[in-house]
């Protein structure tokens, strides 16, 4: 018998052992397999190398994806493509096995996103981190996304960008209050934190009338939150709330529990005040206020005008808020904690934002209420210089750097090889064709493109806001919003409320590196100070530094 056992024993191991061979050789062959298929796909391009994740995928933002600073990692810029002599390389994700064919030429990257929805479209797998609300003006395509668009564009119109102008300068007489109640002469202060909470007391007052106190309320005893404090909680926590599956927030753990508490309040709060103002849109006093620029008045009449079809439901609609509310702050608020760091390292620059300030409100420094007054539509137009500096961060740090696209027909996209120039950088040499097929997957490399010398000249990598006050600069090659039908409809809200920071910022106040931040050679600290990492946005990952408050007889 106690052979018999081991007789048996044996037999299932040999069993286990040859089924295990087998599923190991069917899913070997099957790898090798696609990867065949996959590498001579990539033969359209002069090079390619591996990568852990799908460029259109989400799993790239929960975990490390590698080779680091080759083609695919969004800090290697334009070094691969200036390596391999050519402005088109693709990469192979083990994750799905499907290659990606990237583009760093202006020509090709104006096409892939011009050509909406005949050639090139959104791969709506890879827009699942936005989707936890429903289909929304960012994340949908055809047919609803049109339904969406039409909506939420009456919002952005020059009355809007009049009311951003105005709250933006409230906005920050709050902060700019809030340092200096601090004490001390030199205060050290979280800028991207600040920022953040400034922009999105900006969208949140413009977008839908709440205008958050600078200190927000606490808890209350019957558990729930405030709107101020929901969205504040709700807003950082957006890549765990959409990645999660729902059964996880049952788990005993109290971030996750903090998370689930703080989207269901924001929910609940946002529903309650797309109710209210649906009870009013007919109510004379909310027409004015959509026609000076509330962006949920403004989308809400729009969607009562509609014919039944086109017609956005209350879901629909939370959906675009909370779209508007991430995008309207995140992106402005990571661009502007950005460029206090650039005028903290380069003091020139600071200086001259500063020098411009000072003509457009004479003394505000000393008496800020001689800014109370100003005028969107007078003052913006002034601040030129202001905004090639928000300009050259939007090209040095892009919200997102890129635009991944399912190629819908068979066409063909333009090329380039390169040659090194000590004088110019890179030249294009020779131009070639890259032919593409129905499915293929294509990526319009934004921040390569911003840092390509054919078009921003040798020195590319440089800080430089003068280059976007020559009449000729390369308006072609700058996408930090996208381009096409689908570029950002918010890029007036953003300029207008960016300009205004960054030129008050500049007026009021000295920025200085941290004690820390001194003592080591000036490119450590700007590496430091410029550091990055990959989000739903390019986010800033320390920017701390010393607020003074400038002299009243400067």
């Amino acid at each position: 018998m106690k052979n018999l056992k081991l007789t048996t024993g044996s037999v299932t191991s040999a069993y286990l052992i040859s089924l295990g061979a087998v599923l190991v050789s069917y899913y070997g062959i099957r790898f090798w397999s696609l990867w065949r298929k996959a590498v001579a796909a990539c033969r359209v391009a002069p090079s390619w190398n591996w990568r852990l994740f799908d460029v259109s995928k989400n799993l790239r933002l929960m975990f490390p994806d590698y080779p680091k600073r080759k083609l695919g990692d969004p800090h290697a810029g334009f070094r691969p493509y200036a390596e391999a002599g050519s402005t088109v390389l693709a990469t192979i994700p083990l994750e799905t096995l499907k290659p990606a064919i990237w583009f760093s030429n202006a020509e090709a990257c104006r096409q892939i996103l011009d050509l909406h929805e005949t050639r090139f479209r959104k791969d709506m797998k890879g827009y699942e981190l936005l989707l936890f609300l429903g289909p929304n003006v960012v994340a949908s395509e055809g047919a609803l996304w049109k339904k969406h668009r039409r909506a939420v564009r009456v919002s952005f119109s020059e009355k809007a960008y009049a009311l951003v102008w105005d709250e933006t300068g409230r906005t920050l007489d709050e902060w700019f209050d809030a340092i200096q109640s601090s004490g001390g002469s030199e205060i050290e202060v979280d800028t991207l934190t600040s920022l953040s909470k400034v922009t999105l007391n900006i969208i949140s007052s413009v977008g839908f009338g709440e205008h958050f106190p600078w200190n927000n309320p606490v808890q209350t005893e019957s558990n729930r939150l405030p709107l101020s404090t929901s969205v504040v909680e709700a807003v950082p926590l957006t890549v765990l709330r959409a990645l999660l599956p729902n059964w996880a927030y049952r788990l005993p753990f109290q971030s996750f529990a903090k998370a689930k508490l703080a989207f269901e309040e924001m929910e609940r709060n946002f529903t309650e005040i797309i109710k209210a103002a649906n009870a009013d849109t007919s109510d004379s006093s909310h027409k004015r206020g959509a026609e000076q620029g509330d962006i949920l008045l403004g989308l809400l009449q729009a969607n009562e005008t509609a014919d039944d079809e086109q017609r956005l439901s209350d879901r629909e609609v939370l959906a675009d808020i909370y779209i508007l509310l991430l995008a309207g702050h995140d992106s402005t608020s990571h661009t502007v904690a950005f460029i206090t760091a650039i005028f903290a390292l380069y003091p020139d620059i600071h200086a001259r934002v500063r020098e411009e300030a000072d003509n457009v409100w004479p003394g505000a420094h000393i008496n800020p209420t001689k800014r109370k007054h100003s005028a969107y539509k007078d003052d913006f137009q002034r601040l030129i210089y202001t905004q090639a500096v928000f300009h050259e961060a939007l090209r040095h740090f892009p919200p997102v750097s890129v635009f991944p696209r399912l190629v819908g027909e068979d066409t063909v996209l333009p090329g380039t090889k390169q040659n090194t120039s000590k004088s110019t950088g890179y030249e294009f040499s020779e131009s070639f064709s890259v032919p593409l097929s129905v499915g293929d997957l294509v990526v319009p490399d934004v921040y390569a493109l911003h840092m390509n010398p054919h078009y921003w000249g040798a020195n590319a990598a440089d800080f430089d806001p003068t280059r976007f006050l020559a009449p000729d600069w390369p308006k072609h090659a700058f996408m930090p919003f996208s381009s096409g039908p689908r570029a950002c409809l918010g890029r007036g809200f953003a300029t207008a409320e960016a300009s205004r920071i960054i030129a008050t910022l500049a007026q009021d106040w000295d920025l200085e590196c941290t004690n820390e931040l001194r003592n080591i050679p000036w490119e450590s600290r700007k590496e430091q100070l410029l550091q990055w990492r990959q989000e739903v946005t390019m986010t800033p990952v320390n920017i701390k530094l010393i607020f003074k408050k400038r002299p009243g007889d400067t």
